[in-house]
């Protein structure tokens, strides 16, 4: 699993600028995530356009037009794709950043996260405290919004990131498979779809 920055507490040395020299291999790591995750996407399509060409509706499509038989089997499908997008969402949205630190490691920023920061530093410096006595305050709560940020910055190494593509492209192997056992023309016969929808059911259940 990724891991808060905040909870590795020896990177100090931080860099908010994509790593394309410093880190070729996380920054084709994270390319191949979101290559997976559009192709597994495209396969929501093929199978909505071999149901139907005119609606929109995926679910309700399936529980139309498909078999009883594949409605459970389409419900755990979608729901491994939807699983697996969330991974992706990061790579996708964020931006990415490295620590010299640890080269294993490439760091991604929500930049939602980043503006509430520079925000809260921009109001607190426009405020700064008139006498002594309110400094450590004023201090602590700029440190407070610090560490916040910090610990919103999520850190993975290579090892997750393949893991992750992985998870991505076993739901599109799963999509595929579903295709052969209802858009394929002509459908396959009852002996190979059985064996198909069995070893299917029984990847999906592991």
């Amino acid at each position: 699993m990724p891991q808060p920055l905040s909870k590795l507490p020896h990177v100090q040395n931080l860099n908010l600028s994509p790593p394309y020299v410093e880190r070729p291999k996380h920054m084709e790591a994270a390319s191949k995530i979101i290559t997976a995750a559009a192709f597994s996407d495209q396969w929501i399509g093929n199978i909505l356009v071999g149901l139907s060409p005119e609606t929109a509706a995926f679910e309700a499509i399936a529980t139309v037009l498909l078999p009883e038989d594949m409605h459970d089997l389409l419900r755990l499908i979608v729901k491994k794709h939807r699983s697996a997008s969330k991974l992706r969402h990061p790579f996708a949205h964020h931006r990415f950043g490295f620590t010299n630190d640890v080269e294993d490691l490439l760091l991604l920023i929500d930049p939602r996260r980043e503006l509430i920061l520079r925000a809260q530093m921009a109001e607190s410096a426009a405020k700064p405290p008139t006498n002594e006595k309110d400094k450590p305050a004023w201090f602590s709560a700029r440190q407070k919004n610090a560490e916040d940020f910090e610990a919103s910055i999520m850190a993975y190494d290579l090892a997750e990131m393949d893991r992750i593509r992985a998870e991505i492209e076993f739901a599109t192997g799963c999509f595929t498979s579903f295709w052969q056992l209802t858009g394929v023309r002509p459908p396959p016969s009852p002996q190979i779809r059985d064996q198909i929808f069995s070893e299917l059911t029984e990847r999906l259940q592991s």
